[in-house]
């Protein structure tokens, strides 16, 4: 019986040690890197798109207040109930994805657990201040009938 004589071959291919070499290691961390480089844009709008949700229906309550307040020529009230994520206009109803904690308008706390203000057909509304139940606050502009978070 004969023994045939294997080829030599170079160390760093079969070797007997084991873990992972400096190079490989480092390969990951870079593609690991990108990875995680990547998602943060997507990870941050994700977050930021709720702010952006609120602040765009509560400017779209605004926006169709003032439609009614011109065509009635009348100040259109918004009201709404403390700790409940529903603001209402008339007989529309507007979800908010969490309830409103307290509401502060022309610089006084609304006092029990309903809040309201006015929008008025020359194009101003009354000052607001809205803090949800996350901590998150909304504050108004009253000229340009706008909220923006703060």
């Amino acid at each position: 019986m004969m023994l045939r004589k294997r080829k030599k071959t170079a160390y760093f291919y079969f070797h007997d040690k084991a873990g992972f070499t400096f190079l490989e290691v480092m390969v990951v961390m870079v593609i690991l890197t990108m990875a995680f480089v990547s998602a943060i844009p997507n990870i941050e709008g994700f977050f930021n798109s709720a702010n952006a949700n609120r602040s765009n229906i509560l400017n779209t309550i605004l926006a169709d207040a003032y439609k009614k307040a011109i065509a009635s020529d009348k100040p259109v009230m918004i009201w709404g109930v403390k700790d409940s994520d529903t603001i209402h206009m008339g007989e529309k109803s507007y979800k908010l994805k969490n309830g409103i904690f307290s509401a502060v308008v022309n610089g006084t706390n609304q006092e029990g657990i309903k809040y309201y203000f006015f929008v008025y057909p020359s194009g101003i509304m009354d000052s607001v201040k809205i803090m949800f139940s996350n901590d998150e606050r909304f504050e108004s502009e009253p000229l340009l009938l706008d909220f923006k978070s703060t």
